[in-house]
């Protein structure tokens, strides 16, 4: 056993077992705390997750009242929209009742009587006028509506409504709103004569003139002018008084399709009838890899027909003059001997000579040649008959290569018999 001693020294002891003491009481003191702070943070804990689910709750209730308000601004938006659309549509009904109003208007507002017949003055038609109730007065007599049918030629007619026409430009158009103008004018000389078609032609070459009462020189403030013709006199006219300050396009068909060819490089002059066959029937004539077409051939072969009659008549003119109508036959032995003895005649070196298609089949070598190889194409087209070469309900029917082959030999024979006419008709139609 170990021997028991006493606390050696009683004052370290008490001083020691003193701090001790205060050691255990600041310990507890810092426990004391600690659990209060512990217990206030669970209390702080509790609180905060309370406010949580308060401001959840809040976020919901906002969630569900701005949702609603969301619906009820929504609705009303339509609603208002719906509102809006109904407004628009009596706005638009009212728009096109007033327009419908004011075109019936304009289309019943007549133009000024003065200017009326100031045009028909200046259209050579001045023992014509109109009255204030205007109605046609010629040489001082009324004419009833009934009566002007029967009354006017087809040319007067025409007159007086492009002088009416004129007017109604000049009523409802002026200086500042031509260039919002498109003026189309179709064929405005229909049944005229010449000095009338000139005086026309003038018009309507100065037409934004006309309109405006004075010279235009910037053409942002003129009218846009499209004029339509099948008369070579007034488009003759209507370039020589433009010249360059127009646009020139000549239209042609091709079966379905329109084909617009400008014009301008030559100053609009445009290709006569007999310059449009010529051009087809050498195009035709050149074609390469031809695929047979009944239609095709018809076509051509008609072309072929009227050109090689137009030749003829047009440069052996006196052979038919002589006779009347009835007694004149292009295309017979008496008529092409007659014509090539006239040639030869008039001149001793002319040769009936042509190979501008050089296939033996085809070239002229002399006039005997010439005659033989146009009657060929005569009987192969049925030229020496009346109507067509051929229509749809025969039962013979020419191929579109034999129909070539007649192309090419006409070509020739109209070069072997005016050599010049044709060298400057094939240079013509290489300007395409």
């Amino acid at each position: 056993m170990r021997d028991k001693k006493g606390i050696g020294d009683l004052d370290k002891f008490i001083e020691a077992l003193g701090f001790f003491e205060s050691a255990l009481q600041a310990c507890n003191e810092v426990v004391k705390t600690t659990q209060d702070i512990l217990k206030d943070k669970k209390a702080q804990q509790d609180k905060l997750e309370h406010i949580k689910n308060e401001l959840k709750k809040l976020k919901i209730q906002k969630g569900k009242r701005d949702s609603f308000e969301a619906q009820k601004r929504r609705q009303k938006a339509l609603e208002l929209l719906n509102s809006l659309k109904d407004e628009l549509n009596k706005i638009d009904n009212n728009i096109k009742v007033l327009d419908d109003k004011l075109q019936t208007l304009r289309a019943n507002k007549k133009p000024d009587i003065k200017v009326i017949n100031s045009y028909l003055r200046a259209l050579n038609l001045t023992k014509y006028s109109v009255n204030s109730d205007y109605q046609l007065i010629i040489n001082q007599k009324i004419i009833s509506n009934d009566d002007v049918r029967m009354v006017l030629s087809d040319g007067e007619k025409t007159t007086l409504a492009f002088a009416y026409f004129l007017a109604r430009l000049k009523l409802f158009y002026n200086k500042g709103s031509l260039k919002n103008l498109v003026i189309v004018i179709d064929d405005p000389i229909t049944s005229l004569d010449d000095s009338r078609i000139y005086t026309t032609s003038y018009l309507v070459a100065k037409i934004n003139q006309e309109i405006a009462g004075e010279i235009l020189e910037k053409e942002e403030d003129k009218a846009q002018v499209f004029v339509l013709t099948h008369n070579h006199v007034f488009m003759t006219n209507i370039i020589r008084i433009l010249g360059k300050y127009a646009s020139y396009q000549q239209i042609s068909r091709d079966n379905d399709r329109l084909i617009f060819e400008s014009k301008d490089k030559v100053a609009g002059y445009f290709d006569t009838f007999y310059m449009l066959l010529f051009k087809d029937v050498i195009k035709f004539a050149n074609e390469e890899n031809l695929v047979e077409d009944y239609n095709r051939a018809l076509n051509n072969g008609n072309k072929i027909r009227i050109l090689l009659e137009s030749f003829i008549k047009t440069n052996f003119i006196s052979q038919f003059i002589a006779n009347e109508y009835t007694q004149q036959h292009t295309f017979t032995d008496k008529t092409l001997e007659e014509i090539i003895n006239a040639i030869s005649a008039a001149n001793k070196t002319h040769k009936f000579k042509s190979d501008l298609f050089s296939q033996s089949d085809y070239d002229i070598v002399d006039g005997n040649d010439l005659k033989k190889k146009l009657i060929g194409v005569i009987k192969g087209l049925h030229m020496d008959s009346h109507g067509s070469i051929a229509d749809f309900y025969s039962q013979h029917k020419i191929s579109l290569s034999e129909v070539q082959k007649f192309a090419k030999i006409a070509i020739n024979a109209m070069n072997a018999l005016n050599p010049n006419q044709v060298y400057f008709y094939i240079e013509a139609s290489k300007n395409e």
